[in-house]
């Protein structure tokens, strides 16, 4: 596969996109959901747009990476805070509660943004 092609130009790119985006928007709009809204959908295709991009950047660059990763690695296995006894269930409970609060955080303070995508919407006002 020849990565310098105009395969992945902006214009085709942006072609792609827009032709999946617009047969999407009809399939939803002709199930005439209450809740559609197009704004979210369209962060939706931009949000995967650039996670398509960072794998593709992931792939075609992946001996840097990997190269950059040895060398953290080795950095790392040298630290004493590394090496201690307890650092992975320091570091488990630590990632755990950041995890669980950001969650907490979303579901509480972006109730706005989320409620017209709940599954089920009654269990948000059993909450409040």
């Amino acid at each position: 596969f020849d990565w310098d092609s105009n395969f992945f130009s902006g214009m085709m790119i942006e072609t792609i996109v827009k032709s999946k985006q617009e047969k999407h928007l009809s399939k939803v709009k002709s199930q005439n959901r209450d809740t559609f809204d197009e704004a979210f959908l369209s962060q939706v295709y931009a949000t995967r747009f650039v996670v398509a991009c960072l794998l593709l950047f992931g792939i075609y660059h992946h001996e840097a990476l990997n190269s950059y990763t040895q060398v953290f690695w080795s950095w790392l296995r040298l630290q004493w805070w590394f090496k201690h006894d307890s650092f992975e269930p320091i570091w488990a409970t630590f990632s755990f509660s950041v995890h669980v609060n950001i969650f907490s955080f979303i579901d509480k303070k972006c109730a706005s943004f989320a409620s017209p995508y709940l599954i089920n919407p009654k269990s948000r006002d059993a909450k409040a």
